[in-house]
Order: structure tokens, then C-alpha cells, then sequence
């Protein structure tokens, strides 16, 4: 539902034809939200109407996927020509309008009038709720959440153990089989005539003409792209590395020491690795793709504002050596709240969330990454503005 027409001298939203205003007042009473609701009573009087407070994640896409939630809600029946509510922001203190590279999230205010036939009146205007402010990051954030993954093929490959060489080869033995054989399908049944197809159709479901071939080579892209995330995983096999113990409660004053945080050892000497520590806000949100029966929701997790919390680079590690011996550091997780925004998310596919991830960096072999809970988020202390805190992000 998009916004009614908006004055900004006077910050009414109203709907004149069916005798209906709304007012959102932000200002004349810190730390509330009035909201008046202006009713013809010729029209309305004695109808329910309800108010709510809705957080909203619109997606930037042409197909964009969005979804809100509610926040507030609150009904009243018109009996008199203006009904005032004030409602603390304190109920909706979690949610904040926010404007980013993937998704905006808006705040509304809405009224329904129940008018008793087939449409009711409903008034929907824009509310800012903003946040302290946050610095400016200079830094790509991909880059830092996901660095570009460089390594040898054939000396990783030689450097796991046996059983996950053969793993490693059976995968891309199926992958092969997979592709070659669904390519040929689609070869077919771009050259067979309607209703000699094997699998893939002349047509989707709303008729329209598609390529068999082309569904083929997307299938086989799909299948292509799931084996090689499974060999990756086998080519990791060259160590082990994983946490030891995650931190439980995450606050501003949570010192953390590496070698209490994660533990491994590796099967060859790794020389020049970089461990590091890295946090960042994720926009999550959902897009279509595709048209009929080949249409799907895709859903994305885009790095937003990051930051290095903790960066050591480790001239050697012996094999089958503990790596947690050459981790004797520690680090302090105050600088994410200074950063970072809070959550802010109205479902678990849209919204701002709070990520953060140990990463094991090595020019040669397939790199580790630990993504780490956030449960035990200390969330309000996101909005206690650090000193670093200062300028507009």
C-alpha cells in the first residue's frame, strides 16, 4: 500500500472524498506519536477503525518481494469528529526507518475505517523514526565479509587427506554425468517436436513459448554450481578449524581472546595465513525471477557497513600444530556497536540483521569461515552512541 498524498508544511495525509483525515505528529511531544484521526460524521459515525504502526522492507528491485510487519496496534469507534492517540515510541523502539544499498525499511502509520460495504477507507502516511548516527565506512563491505577466495586446485587437492580425494572426485564425476545427460535432453527436446520432448517442454504453463535447451543449461549451471560448493567443502579438509567456545552475551565491554574462540590444526605447514574477525550488517530481502511455470523467489543477503575487528597474519603454521597456540591475542567487540546497526527485521527473510564471522585467509588453499550466532546480542546497547559515533553514515 503506497502513501496518500503527504503535505510536508503540515504533515497531514487526508483523503477528502470519504471524509477521512489522518495526522501523524512526530514532533510536538518528544518520544510520542500523535496520531488524530478526523472523521465526517455524516459518513462515519459509529464505525470501528483501527490504527497501527507497520514496519516495512521494501526491496530495490523492479520484481522486488517485500513484507512488513506490524508494530502497534490499536482499535477505536467514531463517536466524535477527531480522535487523538498518543502512542509511545516506545512501542516500535526496535524498528527504524533505514535506507540502503538493497532495501529501504519505512515506518507507517495506517488507519482503516470499517464502512460496512465491500472497500473500506484506509489512510496510510510515512513516519521517521531515525537512529543516532552511525560513521561513515569508506570500505566495500563484500570485500571484507567476502574476500575473494584464491588458491591452487591441484596443491590443495593434494594437500587433504585420501578419503576427501576420493570424495573430492566422485562429486566432480557426478557433476560431470549430470550435466553431459541433461544437456543431451535439452539438445533433444529442442529438436523433437511437440509431444516428443523427454522432460522439458516447447511451452510453460501459461502457454507461452520457451527454449528446452536453454531450461537444460540453467538446470545444469544449478547442479553445477551445488557440486562445486560441495568440493569446496571436501578441499577444506586440509584442517580442521572451528570454534571452541562462542561467546554467550555480546556487549560492548565482551574481550574476547582467539585462542579461547577457535581451535584447529592442519594437515600440511601453512605459511603467510591471515585469521581475522570480521562484523557487518546483512540486507536481506526477496526478489522474482523467471516467468511462468519457471518462475521463482529469490532470496539475497547483501553486506551492507563492515568492519575488522580483529586482523593477525601468521608467518607459519606447523602442521598438526594447535592453531589457537600462535592466537595468544584478543579483541573487543565495542567497535561493532559503534558501526553497526541493530537488527532491525520484520520477518526472517527481510530486514537488517547483525552478522559476524572468523575467517581463516590463505593464498593457496580454499579459505574457512565461521559464522557466528547473535542470540546473545546485547541489542540495546546498539543505541548508546559510542564517541567514535559522530558523523552521518
Amino acid at each position: 500500500m503506497s502513501d496518500t498524498p503527504f503535505n510536508p508544511a503540515t504533515g497531514v495525509w487526508s483523503d477528502a472524498k470519504k471524509g477521512v483525515r489522518l495526522t501523524l505528529d512526530t514532533r510536538t511531544r518528544p518520544g510520542m506519536v500523535l496520531a488524530t484521526i478526523e472523521a465526517d460524521l455524516s459518513k462515519h459515525s459509529g464505525h470501528s477503525a483501527e490504527f497501527c504502526i507497520l514496519a516495512e522492507v521494501a526491496v530495490h528491485d523492479k520484481r522486488a518481494v517485500n513484507d512488513e510487519k506490524v508494530l502497534y496496534r490499536q482499535k477505536v469507534v467514531l463517536r466524535q469528529r477527531v480522535t487523538e492517540l498518543a502512542i509511545p515510541t516506545e512501542a516500535f523502539r526496535d524498528c527504524f526507518t533505514y535506507q540502503g544499498k538493497m532495501i529501504d525499511v519505512r515506518l507507517h502509520g495506517r488507519v482503516k475505517v470499517d464502512d460496512g460495504v465491500l472497500w473500506d477507507t484506509a489512510l496510510q502516511g510515512a513516519l521517521a523514526h531515525e537512529l543516532l548516527r552511525r560513521p561513515a565506512v569508506d570500505d566495500d563491505a563484500k570485500s571484507i565479509v567476502d574476500p575473494k577466495d584464491c588458491f591452487c586446485l591441484a596443491r590443495n587437492f593434494a594437500a587433504i587427506p585420501l578419503p576427501n580425494k576420493i570424495n573430492t572426485l566422485g562429486l566432480g564425476l557426478v557433476a560431470l554425468v549430470i550435466m553431459a545427460v541433461n544437456t543431451l535432453v535439452g539438445w533433444h527436446d529442442q529438436m523433437a517436436p511437440d509431444g516428443q520432448a523427454y522432460f522439458y517442454s516447447h511451452r510453460d504453463s501459461d502457454g507461452d513459448a520457451q527454449s528446452p535447451l536453454v531450461n537444460s543449461l540453467m538446470l545444469s549451471g544449478g547442479a553445477g554450481a551445488a557440486v562445486w560448493f560441495a568440493m569446496r567443502n571436501q578441499l577444506r579438509k586440509y584442517m580442521r578449524f572451528e570454534f571452541a567456545r562462542r561467546p554467550g552475551r555480546i556487549s560492548r565491554a565482551t574481550v574476547v581472546r582467539m585462542n579461547e574462540l577457535v581451535r584447529g590444526r592442519a594437515h600440511v605447514d601453512l605459511r603467510n595465513v591471515v585469521v581475522r574477525v570480521v562484523a557487518c550488517n546483512l540486507e536481506k530481502g526477496e526478489y522474482k525471477r523467471g516467468s511462468g511455470s519457471n518462475e521463482r523467489t529469490v532470496s539475497f543477503s547483501e553486506p551492507s557497513r563492515a568492519l575488522v575487528l580483529f586482523h593477525k597474519r601468521i608467518a607459519l603454521i606447523r602442521k598438526q600444530t594447535p592453531v589457537e597456540q600462535y592466537l595468544c591475542d584478543e579483541f573487543c567487540f565495542a567497535p561493532m556497536f559503534d558501526v553497526l546497526y541493530p537488527p532491525n527485521a520484520v520477518s526472517d527473510t527481510h530486514g537488517l540483521y547483525v552478522h559476524w564471522e572468523v575467517q581463516l585467509l590463505h593464498d593457496t588453499f580454499v579459505d574457512h569461515e565461521l559464522v557466528a550466532e547473535t542470540t546473545g546480542l546485547a541489542v540495546d546497547e546498539f543505541y548508546t552512541a559510542g564517541a567514535e559515533a559522530t558523523a552521518a553514515s
